[in-house]
């Protein structure tokens, strides 16, 4: 059985595309920090969330919902001054989410994993 097969055009798919987008966001924030880039993963990350709560199948909506409101607090934070202070904060939140996302629709607990 191949784990990463979801139907498109539902929720659970966008809660895997964000997840996708989470791991590309935390590689940017702990290593280059472009801005461009971060944004672009957020405003993904934020437009699949929004579809997503739409879709069939919405048993992930919470974990959307979450997510929506994570990458607009995020794109506030990322343009302010002072936001590299906010960093660590903010890569343990999404690595938090993607780790709750990969939970919900993988059933395994990747929340005690000691490896980034």
């Amino acid at each position: 059985m191949n784990v990463l097969r979801f139907d498109h055009h539902t929720a659970p798919y966008n809660a895997l595309r964000i997840a996708e987008e989470l791991t590309l966001l935390e590689d940017h924030y702990v290593g280059d920090r472009c801005l461009d880039c971060v944004t672009k993963h957020l405003l993904r990350i934020r437009a699949y969330a929004i579809e997503g709560v739409e879709l069939p199948d919405s048993h992930v909506k919470p974990l959307l919902e979450r997510a929506r409101e994570m990458a607009e607090k995020h794109l506030r934070l990322a343009h302010l001054e002072g936001s590299p202070e906010r960093i660590p904060s903010m890569v343990e939140e999404v690595r938090g989410l993607r780790k709750e996302i990969a939970k919900q629709l993988f059933g395994v607990d990747v929340t005690v994993s000691h490896h980034h």
